[in-house]
């Protein structure tokens, strides 16, 4: 769907943007601010806009709640207005209701409204009792930090305010507030004056609840209901593709089932057990409740090592290691998380924090994660696929596998089965993907990682499992800071100081166009739409991992100019000219964040295990 917006910086100036809404899944308010965007890419001064105010273009000038989902509260094609925030008047009491809702305190507040007009009951008609709710209440996890659970408890009774109409008959109504969450209404009624301790509630008899009404405004949605949405269209093309994959792999499997892949496949576990094997012994693989869950992790983990390995080795080459002995290469835990969401293995930060748990157990693992860009704090491989292993466990456990004999088996082929791992195979058809696998099979990340992690380290912001996000707009303010982003302006040729008299105006006129040089711009909107496929669990938020991708996406949309390309002539020339930009402001973090990283190292007594012993000490690089 689309909708006309009419953005009114004044009652003079307004303009007019189609914004594509897809399905309409987004907020009211996302699309406010994506018109402003473009309000402010269009509009001089050129500069960053916040909407005070959307409604809809009819008689009535309706007010849509900005939480709101689109196409609940609209149509396609349908006309609405923004009002531009304008520091120099007073919000109208409209404005600032709808702000608050939008962007304020209230942006994660919902209204519960409760009505009971009985009209069978003599008693109830009368006025003779009181009306109470109980309400069980649960709010989403996503907001336990920024709301107390002990001023909004999970039961609850509250009375319900009445009063007598023209007839003589009561009507109730209560209006509260809630962070977004799930809630369970019923309402009750006893004798009227009792306070709380003394009530005998007893339920609404059936005749009359019809005549009760219990609204919520907006409906409560929590984040990762709302990611799911957001992602249904693609998720239903992906799962149609899926299916059709399927289908025909399991058509072929059949057929070759006894033949040629059977084959294969014995020579390949073979031969990845054989390689295995030195991390299978530093392993605790104790863990495993019987010899069939044993034998299906050997089994899956022969069949995957070599593309489990080789995504490994991928996010072991962003930062150097400590250890000499390639057995002992070990990765940070930022890319251990942002594995978990390329396997999806987890589809949010909630399930990254419930899935980790049980790593606890793991032998020189600690829960919750924390400094994460510590490669003194990561993972060997052996404790990687120990993680691995013991998430299955977890999920299983909390699954419709539970109590299933074959449950671990099913949970760990099925994990491996959706996934998709070939990270060479996914290079070939990514441009993106590729780049990132040559940089790093070259050490570009590695010999840059204490600028690049010093610099998300500082403008990223820790969430509350301990691991460090830094958000799109922080990214976009950074590349700013740094000089990287261009907006658009004209260069003239110097012949344009040359202008004489009138009778030279022409001549002068047309030096001037064939002197300009083409326009270029690469602003917060070039940026935002070049890393748009670029986000960890939340689509506005980068893991390190991604960091680095979305740098490599800038890489390809930034508009170098003929002469700046004829200097750069390799790729990796132009990922440094970002990491010169980067350097030359922020070249004072990469101390702060080494002498960070050392501290924190002996304060947390960090002790990295090895898979084979180090045949001499001193080889162990523990400076860097």
């Amino acid at each position: 769907m689309k909708i006309l917006v009419k953005v009114e910086e004044s009652e003079f100036l307004t303009r007019e943007f189609w914004v594509d809404c897809g399905q309409g899944n987004q907020l009211i308010s996302w699309l406010a601010n994506t018109a402003c965007l473009r309000f402010g890419q269009e509009h001089y001064p050129r500069g960053i806009y916040v909407p005070n105010l959307l409604m809809k273009d009819d008689i009535n000038q309706s007010v849509p709640h900005p939480r709101k989902r689109i196409q609940e509260e609209l149509d396609d094609q349908e006309v609405v207005i923004v009002k531009l925030k304008n520091r120099s008047r007073p919000q109208t009491e409209e404005e600032e209701d709808w702000y608050e809702k939008a962007f304020g305190k209230k942006q994660n507040i919902m209204t519960v409204r409760i009505m009971f007009n009985p009209f069978i009951k003599e008693h109830l008609k009368k006025g003779k009792c009181d009306i109470w709710a109980v309400i069980k209440y649960k709010m989403f996890p996503e907001l336990e930090g920024e709301f107390s659970k002990v001023d909004y408890p999970n039961s609850q009774k509250i009375k319900i305010d009445g009063l007598e109409n023209k007839e003589g008959f009561w009507e109730y109504e209560q209006i509260f507030e809630f962070p977004y969450g799930t809630f369970d209404i019923d309402l009750f009624w006893d004798q009227k004056g009792k306070k709380e301790e003394e009530l005998e509630l007893k339920p609404l008899p059936d005749d009359e609840k019809a005549y009760q009404a219990i609204l919520f405004e907006p409906e409560p949605i929590s984040l990762e209901e709302l990611r799911q949405i957001h992602a249904q269209e693609e998720e239903e093309n992906k799962k149609r593709e899926q299916e059709a994959r399927l289908a025909q792999k399991r058509l072929e499997e059949e057929k070759a089932r006894l033949r040629y892949e059977q084959q294969q496949q014995i020579a390949k576990q073979e031969q990845n057990t054989a390689q295995l094997k030195v991390f299978f012994e530093a392993m605790n693989l104790g863990f495993h409740t019987g010899e069939e869950d044993f034998n299906a992790s050997m089994s899956v983990l022969s069949i995957y090592h070599q593309e489990l390995m080789e995504n490994f080795k991928f996010y072991a080459s962003i930062q150097e290691q400590k250890f000499r002995r390639e057995e002992n290469t070990m990765i940070i835990l930022q890319s251990f998380i942002h594995f978990l969401k390329v396997m999806d293995i987890c589809r949010s930060k909630d399930e990254v924090s419930h899935a980790t748990e049980c790593m606890h157990e793991i032998d020189g693992v600690s829960i919750p994660f924390q400094d994460t860009l510590n490669i003194m704090n990561g993972l060997n491989y052996a404790q990687f696929l120990e993680a691995i292993l013991r998430i299955a466990y977890f999920k299983k456990d909390n699954s419709d596998q539970a109590g299933n004999p074959d449950g671990f088996k099913n949970t760990l082929e099925s994990m491996f089965a959706d996934a998709d791992l070939d990270i060479k195979k996914k290079s070939k058809n990514d441009q993106i993907k590729q780049s990132m696998l040559d940089l790093s099979n070259q050490g570009f990340f590695e010999e840059n990682f204490e600028l690049l992690a010093a610099v998300f380290n500082e403008r990223g912001m820790p969430k509350s499992d301990g691991y460090v996000e830094i958000s799109k707009t922080d990214f976009v303010n950074l590349l700013k800071d740094a000089q990287i982003l261009i907006f658009q302006q004209i260069v003239k040729d110097k012949d344009d100081k040359k202008k004489g008299g009138a009778q030279n105006q022409n001549d002068n006129q047309k030096k001037d166009d064939e002197g300009k040089e083409p326009a270029r711009k690469f602003d917060e909107y070039d940026v935002r739409e070049a890393i748009q496929a670029s986000y960890s669990f939340d689509d506005e938020q980068l893991s390190f991992i991604d960091f680095l991708e979305a740098i490599v996406r800038i890489s390809y949309a930034f508009p170098f100019t003929e002469e700046e390309l004829a200097n750069l002539v390799t790729y990796e020339m132009k990922m440094m000219y970002f990491i010169q930009k980067l350097e030359d402001k922020f070249k004072n973090l990469k101390e702060n964040f080494r002498a960070s990283q050392d501290t924190r190292a002996i304060e947390f007594h960090y002790q990295p295990r090895v898979v084979v012993d180090e045949e001499d000490d001193d080889d162990l690089d523990m400076d860097g």
